[in-house]
């Protein structure tokens, strides 16, 4: 009697949990029935007024998804505000007459947590806590309160532990994703190469494991993703990326002819980059096309004549190539063109002073510093630092070669 009173309450037991499972399993079919039909505000009110404690991590979990994916504003991802869409509606045409919205405040990262503790090895826990931490690096970057460095090192350590359990294509790319960003390049391949064996021509997955292969100097490799993500990515500031990768590669091959052929098409797709316009520059002079070397570089001066930032790119493109040379005649050709913007007549000055004195030619480099420090006092204390530079420039003009 005992014994089946035993396998009695042992298959009542079954019963429930097959039960509560089903349950779920009939909770979760509509949740993402009513997410199909733009029902956002329902469906996590669906969850949240059976489990307004989350004392369920499966519905816990499916209003993390809900949250993450169809919210119509969040603060901070700390609450988070809904709505319904009927068809045709928009975020972006529906401001001014949102509607009814609902505000739900909830932290996913610590609520997950607290369930992880008595489940650390449960690949959607793990997993729940990775996607929440990527959602955050995605929408703030490095605004707000967040750290985005941070912030990568948490999503590497959830999303690794969860493939340590259970891959799947989201988890892996999210890992490899995070080394990426992390520098991490060796380690970042072995998830990024099993996240391509489940999606094969995914776009960001190619190109972060052709950015790795990259750095890590394996170019016929980061050709080959790279050519994939190109292919792929729909976005044209993306397929620009996938370019700059083709082009990098082949001019360190020294195929420079062939480097100009991908960066002159990333430039299209993607016009005035600041990375482009000084590969265009760099590869053009290598094979001493000084005009079209110049007519990039004076695409990047016209950008910002006044900016340091420019000046120094310049100099740095033309250093690489030897040929400080072709940036003065640039220079001097710049000149007379702004002799009435200040700003730029000052730093023109400066900096074909210090081109002309790594070539030096020092008693013209002398000529071009007097000539920005009179630009410059017309407008900074003679105090200021750029006045301090230009008279120990005129000093070294005075001693180089002596």
């Amino acid at each position: 009697m005992l014994k089946k009173i035993c396998f009695f309450v042992l298959f009542s037991f079954i019963a429930l949990a097959l039960k509560a499972q089903s349950a779920e399993a009939e909770i979760l079919k509509r949740t993402e029935m009513l997410i199909s039909g733009g029902q956002y505000l329902t469906a996590y009110k669906l969850l949240y007024n059976l489990d307004s404690l989350d004392l369920n991590p499966t519905y816990l979990l499916e209003k993390e998804r809900i949250a993450l994916g169809f919210h119509y504003k969040t603060q901070g991802h700390h609450s988070f505000t809904f709505r319904n869409f009927s068809v045709g509606e928009t975020v972006e045409n529906v401001i001014g007459h949102e509607g009814k919205m609902e505000t739900f405040k909830i932290q996913f990262d610590e609520k997950i947590d607290r369930y992880l503790r008595l489940y650390p090895d449960n690949y959607y826990l793990l997993r729940g806590i990775g996607d929440f931490y990527q959602a955050i690096a995605d929408t703030y970057g490095d605004k707000g309160e967040y750290n985005l460095q941070d912030i990568f090192l948490r999503i590497n350590q959830y999303y690794g532990l969860a493939n340590d359990t259970k891959g799947t294509f989201e988890s892996l790319f999210g890992e490899g994703h995070a080394k990426t960003f992390l520098g991490q390049f060796k380690a970042a391949k072995e998830p990024l190469k099993k996240a391509l064996e489940l999606n094969s021509t995914d776009a960001t997955t190619n190109y972060d494991l052709a950015y790795c292969y990259w750095s890590t100097g394996v170019r016929d490799s980061a050709l080959t993703n790279a050519f994939i993500a190109l292919d792929s990515f729909k976005l044209a500031d993306r397929k620009a990326d996938a370019l700059f990768i083709i082009g990098s590669v082949y001019g360190e091959q020294g195929l420079n002819k062939m480097a100009i052929k991908y960066f002159e098409m990333a430039n299209t797709y993607y016009p005035n980059d600041q990375r482009i316009l000084n590969e265009l520059m760099l590869n053009y002079l290598f094979i001493q096309n000084y005009n079209k070397a110049a007519e990039y570089a004076n695409i990047l001066f016209e950008l910002d004549p006044t900016k340091a930032e420019t000046y120094n790119d310049l100099q740095a493109v033309y250093t690489e190539a030897s040929h400080l040379d072709q940036l003065i005649v640039f220079f001097e050709s710049k000149i007379p063109l702004y002799s009435k913007n200040l700003s730029a007549l000052g730093a023109l000055h400066f900096y074909m002073a210090g081109a002309l004195l790594n070539e030096g030619k020092n008693e013209l480099a002398k000529t071009h510093f007097k000539n920005a420090k009179v630009t410059f006092l017309k407008f900074v204390p003679k105090d200021h630092a750029v006045i301090t530079k230009i008279n120990e420039a005129l000093v070294l003009c005075d001693s180089v070669g002596k």
